[in-house]
């Protein structure tokens, strides 16, 4: 083999390395939220990047979506935040800052002290981890809540 076809066959290797990463969700789909709270008690990391995985910038139409998103990112945060944590850690192809923007925008006011207390007491010591807790204080301040 020459170079030209290593060096070919090497792109190719990568290109489908990178397809492979781009993950096809349905965005703002209302059937996430309801397998997320159907199977709350038993949250696993799927249920939870199927549903985040849904979240995007284009789900800002559909207010009913983004409300009700947004109720069960902080409802994950108090119960189970290391699988939000682990989910945005793992998964390049979800959509972080959006869903750091949820969390520091949220629509009515949650019990934010629950949430920090949550994700800061993750055995995790990421930057990840760090969003999340920077992003719960931020969206606390908004609402005058001293945690």
């Amino acid at each position: 083999m020459n170079m030209k076809t290593i060096s070919t066959i090497l792109l190719c290797c990568l290109l489908l390395q990178a397809n492979c990463q781009q993950k096809q969700c349905d965005k703002c789909d209302l059937r996430y939220i309801n397998y997320v709270n159907q199977d709350f008690k038993n949250l696993s990391e799927t249920i939870v990047e199927r549903f985040l995985c849904s979240l995007d910038y284009s789900c800002n139409l559909n207010p009913q979506f983004t409300q009700a998103s947004n109720k069960i990112i902080y409802a994950i945060l108090e119960t189970k935040p290391e699988l939000i944590i682990s989910c945005l850690q793992k998964y390049s192809y979800l959509n972080k800052k959006y869903i750091l923007e949820q969390i520091k925008n949220p629509y009515v006011k949650q019990n934010f002290a629950v949430a920090y207390k949550k994700v800061r007491s993750t055995p995790d010591s990421s930057q990840t981890k760090n969003q999340v807790s920077s992003s719960i204080k931020f969206a606390a301040i908004r609402y005058k809540i001293k945690l």
